[in-house]
């Protein structure tokens, strides 16, 4: 139905973590609808058409600050999607003028996600156990800091 919707390729296994996070985003929306560009988008190769992943904001600012999550389907990592899908996030917040900084959580050992993020200009803060008591890295980036700009190809729904 997604593709359907869409009118995009679906891989079977095209998120890992799960679709809780489209519920609580619906569930935010519907309840604030101003509020829909601090929750989740999809990410989709307009080129090949195809559901490549999803990212997001974990919530509206909150003492200006928010947190970004993202996953790459494993048939498209590598690739610099994740790169893409974090500038455009970090543009979508620090145009925001409530946006003073961004957070991420890395799983604790080395990953391309660590990369993606010091790609991005984040800077690691400290680490953190998260609810299920897994140990993470936390990465932090000042709007007063960040200088890029997105030159994504690909387009967030």
């Amino acid at each position: 139905m997604l593709a359907q919707n869409l009118n995009v390729e679906v891989l079977k296994n095209w998120i890992e973590t799960g679709t809780d996070i489209f519920k609580l985003s619906q569930d935010a929306i519907t309840n604030k609808p101003i509020s829909q560009i601090w929750w989740s988008y999809l990410a989709i190769d307009t080129q090949m058409n195809s559901l490549i992943g999803n990212c997001g904001f974990k919530g509206e600012p909150i003492d200006g600050r928010v947190e970004i999550g993202y996953e790459v389907c494993k048939t498209f990592r590598n690739q610099g999607y994740g790169t893409e899908k974090v500038l455009e996030l970090i543009n979508i917040a620090f145009c925001s003028k409530t946006v003073n900084s961004i957070l991420a959580r890395t799983l604790y050992h080395i990953n391309p996600s660590i990369t993606v993020l010091k790609n991005c200009g984040f800077n690691f803060l400290k680490e953190v156990i998260a609810q299920d008591k897994e140990k993470l890295n936390e990465w932090i980036l000042l709007k007063i800091n960040y200088s890029r700009s997105s030159k994504a190809g690909r387009k967030l729904l």
